[in-house]
């Protein structure tokens, strides 16, 4: 086995902003699609989820520890996280990778999955189905309040549905 050493780096900050839809790319029908970052086009590509999400702007209390405070973004947004720098350079020919740990619920939005075209009901730590069972109503209430705070926005539902011609893909910079 190859020497490894591991360092944590601790999050300096976070933000959700909103990037696009990636241009996906697809050499051979044989091979997984993959995207590229720098082209991403405005148009959406999925109905947005009906309800409330967090706020655009910084969001590092809601992702610095795993509790039932949480950013809930929607089909387009993105989470911006920078780290701290680490301590010690790599020894002279190793080479530095980097694994992120992330602790999440990704919404299964199908149209025909039980609470598919809604944000909500808001996932919790203990939960043990989803959506939650019946006797967790009061718990899903509380996690509602818990962050409502930062949940003020919503992505428009029937531009999805009403739009003209789709825009070429725009190049980030």
């Amino acid at each position: 086995p190859a020497p490894f050493v591991e360092q944590s780096l601790n999050l300096r900050d976070a933000e959700v902003t909103f990037h696009g839809f990636s241009e996906r790319l697809r050499d051979h029908e044989t091979q997984p699609e993959t995207y590229d970052y720098q082209r991403a086009s405005l148009t959406p590509r999925w109905p947005p989820l009906k309800g409330e999400l967090t706020q655009q702007g910084p969001c590092s209390d809601l992702i610095r520890q795993w509790d039932d405070r949480m950013v809930v973004i929607g089909a387009g947004d993105e989470i911006i996280v920078r780290f701290e720098l680490p301590k010690e350079a790599p020894p002279k020919g190793w080479r530095r990778d980097f694994i992120i740990h992330s602790v999440g619920w990704d919404k299964d939005a199908d149209l025909n999955t039980l609470a598919g075209q809604s944000i909500g009901p808001l996932p919790f730590k203990e939960m043990t189905q989803y959506p939650p069972a019946g006797g967790a109503d009061g718990r899903a209430e509380a996690v509602k309040q818990l962050n409502r705070a930062h949940l003020s926005r919503s992505q428009p539902f029937r531009s999805f549905w009403y739009r003209g011609d789709q825009p070429k893909p725009i190049e980030l910079q």
